[in-house]
């Protein structure tokens, strides 16, 4: 049989009661089709076995199914899941042909037929790859570097010279990132005070000259420069980040409590847990208000059995609840009422 269609991938929503989906299309043995369970809320997925969890059946012609067949599920999957159907044969060529041997028909359409198959499946795959545009003919090369498993947490990279990715044990993390423009804001600010300091400090120092009666004035300069660039420093101060826990040793959060941020610092860092498995935090509100609004607040959650979920209310406004698996992140800034989400991953 032809093939007569270039689709080989469905995928049905799960409702907790249907077992039963159809796979419409040609395939050449049950063992061919791939079934894939993915949890929506958090896209993980799950490949289901043949027999242990599901069975196919069909009307077979030649021992293929040229119009598909039925994915039949012994667990009916739940709502909020996601089930992915796809065929993808074995990359091998099974015919023998033999010289001054008569070749049936049936069997080189079966050995063509898969090779469509194949070459359909090797489509799907490309279309969810990264890709340089057509027009391309730079010299840069885009093959990724030997050692990716430095590049855990971290943002990739371009060499110096341009012509392809730095090693991933040079990439800089996300805080990397962060920290580089804290303290260049910091910098900036501190030498702002040290600039208005010595002005001060000069201004005073001319008037001390000009005349005994200028005195008092001059004085006074002084003093205002000096709370001026004390203020300076204590601005300076706060924009130092400030980190709760570590990732070897996170806080643990209660349902009942929440999370209990305290603090003056602009940028705040937690690394956080559940406290003995999964919290639903249920306080109100989920976490202590800041004291000046524009604060900063980013959550890291670092275990993927203790987890810790915020949801939109009491205190918080998310774009939907938020699950603290291990390296997810979840941005905030303050708002005088509310921690309002930036960001998260």
């Amino acid at each position: 049989m032809a093939v007569s269609t270039t689709t080989n991938k469905v995928t049905y929503s799960g409702n907790g009661v249907t077992t039963a989906f159809s796979y419409p299309h040609h395939f050449q043995a049950t063992s061919h089709l791939v079934v894939i369970e993915k949890v929506d809320s958090t896209g993980v997925e799950t490949t289901k076995t043949l027999t242990t969890h599901y069975t196919v059946s069909g009307t077979a012609t030649n021992g293929v199914y040229p119009s598909g067949g039925t994915v039949t599920m012994l667990s009916a999957p739940a709502s909020g899941r996601t089930l992915i159907i796809y065929n993808d044969p074995p990359l091998t060529q099974g015919v023998d042909i033999v010289d001054n041997e008569i070749l049936a028909a049936e069997t080189q359409e079966q050995a063509l037929d898969k090779a469509i198959l194949m070459i359909q499946r090797l489509d799907h795959r490309v279309d969810r790859s990264v890709q340089l545009a057509e027009g391309f003919t730079a010299t840069f090369d885009p093959k990724l570097p030997w050692d990716l498993d430095d590049a855990g947490d971290k943002v990739p990279l371009v060499s110096a010279a341009g012509t392809g990715w730095a090693a991933a044990s040079t990439w800089p993390t996300a805080t990397n990132i962060n920290n580089a423009q804290t303290y260049a804001n910091a910098a900036q600010a501190a030498q702002a005070a040290a600039e208005a300091a010595q002005a001060a400090a000069e201004l005073a120092e001319t008037h001390a000259e000009t005349a005994e009666t200028n005195a008092e004035t001059a004085e006074t300069n002084a003093a205002a420069s000096a709370a001026a660039a004390a203020a300076s420093a204590t601005s300076v101060a706060n924009c130092i980040p400030a980190i709760t826990g570590t990732r070897a040793a996170p806080s643990s959060i209660v349902a009942g409590t929440g999370i209990a941020f305290t603090g003056t610092k602009w940028f705040n860092t937690w690394f956080i847990q559940g406290s003995g498995g999964a919290v639903d935090v249920s306080a109100n509100p989920q976490i202590a208000a800041a004291t000046s609004v524009g604060q900063q607040l980013r959550l890291i959650g670092r275990d993927d059995t203790n987890t810790v979920q915020l949801d939109d209310g009491t205190g918080l406004s998310l774009n939907g609840s938020w699950y603290a698996f291990a390296d997810s992140v979840l941005g905030l800034v303050w708002d005088g009422t509310n921690w309002v989400e930036e960001y998260r991953k």
